[in-house]
């Protein structure tokens, strides 16, 4: 067989998030393995792994680590092993439609500071089925329609806003996207100065 011709084998680090996904991880290892890699899995959201997992990165054993979103502030040294050992991150998350049924992979990231926002503004994002927008637009109308009004802010920061105003959120209470990356106040102090569009 021609050496160009060989596949090469890579050595995978599944950093599984656990709960609800483990299913997915499942599949991803059985499709590395499949065509011929290595593969070894240790749970993030475990506290009695941590420092194997840590151990595990900075090993140098591993060509890609894979995990669910990115890593957060309070797990420093997970952080630290991937800065440390360069290993390069693939990034995982729910697709965009069906969302929770299909999966991305990015090395950039997830959510804003994946790959996306890029090939979209060079307009050189892949093609979108139509069927596949009329589901995302489903899923808006639906997140819409689970919105409750409030009939006072909920919030001090809310006190000083120009009634009535509508609020949709479009993710789901206590996701880590809420808790990590919206910015409350910001959206609050724009809609009470009268720069956001309400």
């Amino acid at each position: 067989m021609n050496a160009n011709c060989r596949k090469s084998v890579m050595r995978f680090l599944l950093v599984d998030w656990g709960e609800n996904k483990t299913h997915i991880f499942a599949s991803v290892r059985q499709s590395l393995e499949a065509g011929g890699h290595s593969t070894r899995t240790i749970s993030r959201s475990s506290p009695d792994q941590r420092a194997s997992l840590v151990e595990a990165i900075r090993s140098g054993h591993f060509d890609a680590l894979v995990t669910w979103q990115r890593f957060y502030p309070m797990q420093r040294d997970i952080l630290q092993a991937i800065a440390d050992s360069r290993v390069r991150t693939v990034f995982m998350d729910f697709g965009f439609v069906p969302h929770y049924h299909a999966v991305v992979f990015d090395s950039a990231g997830e959510n804003a500071v994946s790959s996306w926002p890029g090939m979209w503004g060079a307009g050189t994002s892949p093609h979108i089925e139509p069927s596949y927008c009329e589901a995302a637009d489903a899923l808006m109308r639906e997140r819409a329609a689970e919105a409750r009004l409030a009939p006072v802010p909920a919030c001090l920061e809310a006190s000083g806003l120009r009634l009535p105003f509508i609020f949709v959120p479009l993710q789901r209470p206590r996701d880590s996207v809420v808790r990590y990356d919206s910015k409350v106040r910001d959206l609050v102090t724009d809609v009470a100065d009268g720069h956001g569009a309400v």
